[in-house]
């Protein structure tokens, strides 16, 4: 198991610089009581997966009390649990005329965590990564494209939008778009069916 991940090109900046990359984790593997309670027993056989689950679901019940009576909770080890509140805020008159404000809606709209040091040392001690290809968000001009696809038509007899995808990394639906442009303007000609599509140059 490993924390995949890919590299998020930003859309270009208006001031002319670079534009700026940022790591995007990717395919996040969901885990629910159950597996959190298989690797506590393997920590520790005396655990059954049962009183794991039990303890799990009694520890949210008093973080969600704590929290409602106004709590922001520190688990040693783990990190702290924060609330986050929003509420509609109005200005009203009081008797002296006095611009006064007033909330509505009051509700608790997220919760916050703030891990501790030592759980994020912890963590990275153990933790493998594993690059997967990210998909492509800034323009591609006509010269790159016209680049990418001498290039191919240098080394093979057609294209499919597959191979058009990989070589800008971008999605299936803007590979579709620029086969369809390529068509249009009398670069390339379509061949075959669904699956079998293949684009030959003109």
């Amino acid at each position: 198991m490993a924390i995949k991940y890919s590299i998020y090109d930003n859309p270009p900046r208006r001031d002319g610089k670079k534009p700026e990359r940022h790591i995007q984790v990717k395919n996040l593997k969901p885990v629910g009581n159950y597996d959190i309670a298989g690797e506590m027993k393997k920590i520790n056989p005396l655990y059954s997966r049962g009183t794991s689950v039990g303890t799990l679901l009694v520890l949210r019940d008093a973080i969600e009390q704590m929290i409602a009576d106004g709590c922001s909770i520190h688990l040693d080890g783990i990190g702290t649990f924060t609330p986050k509140v929003s509420a509609d805020i109005t200005t009203r008159a009081d008797r002296q005329g006095r611009q006064r404000l007033h909330t509505t809606n009051l509700k608790v709209t997220g919760i916050d965590f703030q891990p501790d040091e030592g759980l994020l040392d912890d963590i990275n001690s153990h933790a493998q990564f594993e690059w997967v290809a990210g998909v492509r968000t800034s323009p591609v001009s006509d010269e790159e494209l016209r680049a990418v696809i001498d290039r191919h038509f240098a080394k093979h007899d057609t294209l499919t939008r597959a191979e058009l995808m990989e070589a800008l990394n971008i999605s299936k639906d803007r590979a579709r778009l620029f086969l369809n442009k390529l068509v249009a303007d009398g670069t390339l000609r379509k061949g075959g069916v669904r699956a079998t599509t293949r684009y030959m140059k003109v």
